[in-house]
């Protein structure tokens, strides 16, 4: 995603370089196989929806 403009993690930006699960899907109550999973994609003030459909498109072609 990183080359397509697109900047995601698997955890927080405070827990970096752990493989530990979430501390946040954790207290949701989220089983651990499921949030080792997760991806973290965060939104600002400034996204816009044509950013969102962006994103979208980009997802579907990485993981066809």
């Amino acid at each position: 995603m990183d080359a397509r403009g697109f900047a995601i993690s698997a955890g927080s930006a405070c827990s970096s370089g752990t493989l530990k699960q979430s501390r946040v899907l954790q207290g949701f109550g989220v089983d651990p196989d499921i949030s080792r999973r997760a991806v973290r994609v965060s939104i600002g003030w400034n996204t816009s929806p044509a950013d969102l459909d962006a994103f979208a498109a980009a997802w579907v072609d990485v993981n066809a």
